[in-house]
């Protein structure tokens, strides 16, 4: 029984490790993306606005995943 167990416990871990490094993943392109949108709002003033939409679009997905990551990675250490 405690086998069994073990086995349990140790596929949930490795399931929860592959959802880490894909929300890691996912945020390192997150992270990429914001600074390309910066970069090309400083780089190009006559388009500020359009930059400037664009990038206020984004801020939501940027703080989802900032945040799920976050959250996923605090459960870990409490396990």
């Amino acid at each position: 029984m405690l086998k069994e167990y073990l086995i349990v416990a140790q596929e949930a871990l490795n399931a929860k490790k592959e959802i880490y490094q894909i929300k890691q993943q996912r945020f390192e392109l997150a992270q990429e993306e914001y600074q390309q949108l910066h970069k090309m709002c400083e780089d190009d003033s006559r388009s500020y606005a359009s930059c400037k939409f664009t990038f206020n679009l984004q801020m939501p997905f940027l703080k989802k995943v900032a945040i799920s990551l976050m959250s996923l990675l605090f459960s870990q250490k409490s396990c």
